[in-house]
């Protein structure tokens, strides 16, 4: 007895260390890089080993009926939470750990007998929603792209409106998948020749990968539209990387490192500023450097990474940033002397505490501090708001889709930053008056080429109109 037990033990013990190795991974992962932790199979194994573990019995299911009940109902209340109340701030991690725990907990509730969970999920629609949840998983993401990126479906609706109606057209495309492709392959797969099936599939694969093939040799087939829209659609595919100095003074990624050499070196010959902050100080290095030539414009920025002495505890930036950040205010400004310091970021409500404190401290040091406020932001990429202007004839449109809120928090920034002794620039307003915000930096060359970056053209224009305010004076 004891031999033919082993196996069974063996796979007990082989699954759960399984389990408990790729969590471990996960957790260890997570502090590094949450997009390998989201993708990569190792790091969400143990999620589904979760239900291995429970067919062997080595996650015990309930047999009570208010046992059953109570875990049915904890498996739901998990499930609906990640979907009500997950959100960007939340870490990846925990929602994807609290929805297999859900999903786990909702099947053993049914283990041994119906729970009221699994009465629930046994009606119809949501039957109906369990056959075709293949088919929606394959459909609706490139509906989402394609809405995000393209405004394919819905143009002039309301943020619900649109969830909404992508709800309806994914259920219904995944339905006539279902439908028409998938039942068809599994009914006929016994009568189906294994030649017959691989040579459509191939031909299949085939017509496709010839059919992309050619949109790429084409070029996106431009020929299809106007020149001044194949101009402005351009920047759609627009490669920010050399005007950020990506790699070197703007650290996408935990494992870049900033190029002390190129980007923080001191001119003795020419006065110094330091620009620090996420995307929105990088984006500004391209037109400030060739609007100030005497000034000898030094970069420190990452991601998401507002320039932040203590950073709110919200902030959800990636490794690098409080690294970053404790270089530059705890070690180079310590041993170095700068005439200007310059903060800039995409700055949001939450930061405005934090921006306070770290205008004390640096004016407490002695520092010459500009804050350069928001920049105008869109629901969409500008070059593509501005392609849809002109292809059905809406000049409002990019207008209409403004983020809202900038103007009155560049006011509120304008009255903290000022109260602090320190200089404000309200990039907003150089862009932005009497409702107007200029959209093209020169000629069809859109000032942003995403929903809020500056192209470089878009970058030197708004240092130009930035200079009065930035230009060096000695200080008494």
């Amino acid at each position: 007895m004891p031999r033919r037990s082993s196996p069974a033990w063996a796979i007990c013990l082989t699954r759960t260390a399984a389990a408990a190795l790729s969590l471990a991974a996960a957790l260890a992962m997570s502090t590094r890089n949450t997009t390998f932790v989201f993708y990569l199979t190792p790091f969400r194994a143990w999620e589904l080993l979760l239900g291995a573990l429970l067919s062997i019995k080595l996650i015990p299911a309930p047999s009570g009926e208010w046992q059953r009940n109570l875990c049915g109902a904890a498996g739901l209340l998990l499930l609906l939470g990640v979907i009500l109340f997950g959100s960007p701030a939340t870490p990846l991690l925990v929602m994807t750990s609290l929805a297999s725990i859900g999903a786990t907990l909702v099947i053993a509730s049914s283990e041994r007998g119906l729970s009221l969970a699994g009465r629930l999920l046994s009606l119809r629609p949501m039957v109906f929603v369990g056959l075709i949840s293949y088919s929606l998983y394959l459909w609706h993401w490139p509906l989402i792209v394609f809405q995000q990126t393209d405004g394919a479906f819905f143009r002039y609706s309301s943020t619900g409106a649109t969830r909404l109606g992508l709800i309806a057209a994914a259920t219904g495309i995944a339905y006539l998948s279902w439908r028409f492709i998938e039942m068809p392959f599994r009914s006929g797969a016994k009568t189906t020749s294994k030649a017959a099936a691989f040579g459509a599939a191939s031909a299949a694969m085939a017509s496709a990968a010839a059919f992309c093939g050619l949109v790429l040799l084409l070029g996106g087939a431009p020929f299809r539209f106007p020149q001044r829209i194949v101009a402005i659609g351009a920047y759609l595919g627009y490669d920010p990387s050399s005007a950020f100095r990506a790699g070197h003074c703007y650290l996408g990624t935990n494992r870049q490192q900033l190029d002390l050499a190129e980007c923080m070196q001191p001119d003795p010959r020419r006065p110094n500023y330091l620009l620090v902050g996420d995307s929105h100080a990088a984006h500004l290095w391209f037109g400030l450097s060739r609007a100030m030539p005497d000034v000898n414009i030094m970069q420190a920025s990452a991601s998401a990474c507002r320039p932040l002495i203590q950073p709110p505890s919200s902030l959800d930036a990636m490794r690098a940033c409080p690294r970053l950040m404790h270089f530059v205010f705890d070690d180079f400004l310590a041993s170095h002397k700068v005439d200007k310091i310059l903060l800039s970021a995409s700055w949001k409500d939450e930061d405005i505490p934090a921006l306070s404190d770290t205008l004390d401290i640096l004016r407490a040091r002695g520092m010459d501090v500009v804050v350069l406020g928001p920049i105008v932001e869109y629901d969409g990429a500008l070059p593509r708001l501005l392609v849809d202007e002109i292809r059905y004839d809406t000049p409002s449109f990019a207008r209409e889709m403004r983020t809202p809120g900038i103007g009155e928090r560049d006011r509120a920034l304008s009255r903290l930053v000022t109260a602090k002794g320190a200089v404000y620039v309200s990039v907003y307003n150089s862009v932005c008056r009497n409702d107007h915000c200029d959209e093209f930096a020169l000629g069809d060359i859109p000032l942003q080429f995403d929903a809020g970056h500056l192209t470089a053209e878009g970058s030197v224009e708004v240092a130009r109109r930035l200079l009065s305010s930035l230009q060096h004076r000695p200080r008494l």
